[in-house]
């Protein structure tokens, strides 16, 4: 489902729309004769059972009280732990960015490690963890080694651009600068309105972190990178599926498109030009045996 669609769905919600009617809704300016062929297109047309489980699901998701997270953030924050505790705001006519709840936690081993390998951060979102729904987003980076090392993990109420953006500003804002006589002092900022806290490192400003960002094929991903000012790639899964996709519609058979691949990641994954110019040369030789 597209994210505009999801934002007109719970906009319908708000001013009183039942399920049904947000579904009927959507058939206004449609011609009847065109209107199999638009439902065709899932992602932007939802048919009136998708519609229901999407409202009901996202309704359950914000109206968790958070009141376990809560009691939890005075420790975490004595510790100093605590990264970021974003509350949403009791208004109702407020920025979606607002309505976020936002609870983001790490240690000063796991930010040193990311300064250290501060080369690639993968991010992913892992949602159906708890009854709630809430999505628990993990940040990792690559050891020199090749092992992750993870950096900081935050549990958000809804997984969108703007809880994505502030778990890597909160990140961003704590990575500690690489000097061994740096006493890494850290302060608590609060947030407007009493809705929370966000932790800041003072040597993390004069040398800001700027990692290249692993992700998901997920638009909101790339959306918070962009506004952050970081370059960002997706993982390898989802570029081959990507390739794939691409293959597909272009009509190869399967073999093919498994040669392809191959050839693909045996050149890209090749450290330097002078190796991927051998492995793709042994490559073509014995590509016709595939």
């Amino acid at each position: 489902m597209l994210e505009r669609v999801k934002d007109n769905v719970m906009s319908d919600r708000l001013v009183g729309l039942t399920p049904f009617n947000i579904y009927r809704k959507q058939l206004a300016g449609i011609e009847e004769n065109k209107i199999a062929a638009s439902f065709k297109d899932t992602r932007s047309h939802l048919v009136p059972e998708r519609v229901t489980d999407f409202v009901y699901n996202t309704e359950k998701r914000h109206s968790f009280q958070w009141s376990s997270v809560h009691a939890c953030v005075p420790e975490l924050k004595q510790q100093g732990i605590l990264l970021l505790y974003h509350e949403p705001s009791s208004q109702t006519d407020v920025p979606e960015a607002d309505k976020l709840v936002t609870l983001c936690v790490s240690n000063h081993t796991a930010l040193q490690s990311a300064r250290r390998n501060q080369h690639v951060l993968g991010i992913d979102g892992k949602h159906g963890l708890q009854d709630d729904g809430a999505c628990l987003t993990t940040c990792v980076t690559q050891h020199r080694d090749g092992f992750g090392c993870p950096t900081a993990f935050s549990i958000i109420n809804r997984e969108n651009t703007d809880s994505i953006l502030l778990t890597l500003k909160a990140i961003i804002e704590n990575v500690p600068c690489d000097s061994a006589k740096c006493t890494h002092d850290f302060t608590y900022l609060g947030i407007p309105d009493q809705r929370g806290y966000r932790r800041k490192t003072i040597c993390a400003a004069p040398n800001p972190y700027k990692p290249l960002v692993m992700i998901d094929k997920h638009e909101p991903s790339a959306n918070a990178c962009q506004r952050l000012g970081l370059q960002y790639v997706l993982c390898w899964f989802h570029i081959v599926k990507a390739m794939m996709e691409k293959l597909k519609a272009l009509n190869l058979s399967l073999v093919q498109s498994y040669q392809v691949i191959l050839g693909f990641k045996i050149v890209a994954r090749s450290s330097h030009h002078e190796t991927a110019v051998a492995l793709w040369e042994l490559f073509i030789q014995v590509a016709k045996y595939l």
